[in-house]
């Protein structure tokens, strides 16, 4: 079997936090191979550059995208934690805009570009 492209695994990295709790990238990795019914020995492919798993480079791609469009949080763990490389990812519950701060994604407040003393349509005053 080929190794999906990293959009494939963008749902089951998704399922993979359904629970909203942080996960260790080992563990969300064993969860989209069994998803995707990828084989150990197509865990095992290395990339060209021979530095890193194909499957691992996609997973994480995968979470990297969904981070950046905000539906997944990540974190770094607390330093006596820490392995080289280790990182938690956790699901929002929901998409609020989000703002980074300190390697943190925290929500924010949006202003209402209407302004707040704004009539919505059919609302108010005719």
């Amino acid at each position: 079997m080929a190794i999906p492209d990293f959009q494939s695994m963008m749902r089951p990295v998704l399922d993979a936090h359904a629970d909203g709790g942080p996960h260790a990238a080992a563990e969300v990795r064993d969860q989209v191979a069994a998803a995707l019914g990828v084989t150990e020995d197509d865990r095992k492919v290395m990339l060209p550059s021979g530095g890193q798993p194909l499957f691992s480079n996609r997973v994480a791609w995968a979470v990297t995208h969904l981070a950046q469009a905000a539906l997944l949080e990540r974190r770094e763990k607390r330093p006596e934690e820490n392995g080289p490389g280790d990182h938690e990812a956790q699901v929002f519950g929901d998409v609020d805009p989000l703002v980074r701060q300190g390697g943190i994604v925290e929500k924010r407040q949006v202003p209402d570009p209407q302004g707040s003393d704004a009539q919505q349509p059919g609302h108010g005053r005719p």
